[in-house]
């Protein structure tokens, strides 16, 4: 006896795990995965990657003032004003918006 809802031997039902938005997993009729990116309009054997890696994270802005690399950060007062310290021994303060406070 033979059922469509059954799953092929060694294929899970659930498909690949954390797809990129806009990307759907299909099977073939021939029982081969092939992924549909919405975003490019293609499809494609490989699973479609990420731009970058899942859970990084998104600047709001990029402060620029230091030499070198900033290697602290502290949230300073209720306002939030950000100082930075770097490589090159200097100290900055910073709004939240990035931009600078004084002088350097």
């Amino acid at each position: 006896m033979s059922s469509l809802n059954r799953p092929f031997p060694g294929l899970t039902t659930d498909g690949p795990r954390q797809l990129i938005p806009g990307c759907e997993w299909h099977i073939s009729s021939l029982g081969r995965s092939y992924f549909v990116n919405h975003n490019t309009r293609t499809t494609s054997w490989k699973k479609p990657a990420p731009d970058r890696p899942a859970g990084s994270l998104t600047p709001e802005c990029i402060i620029e003032g230091h030499s070198r690399c900033i290697w602290s950060l502290a949230c300073v007062g209720t306002g939030c004003n950000i100082v930075s310290t770097s490589d090159d021994g200097s100290i900055r303060q910073w709004i939240r918006d990035g931009e600078p406070v004084g002088e350097p």
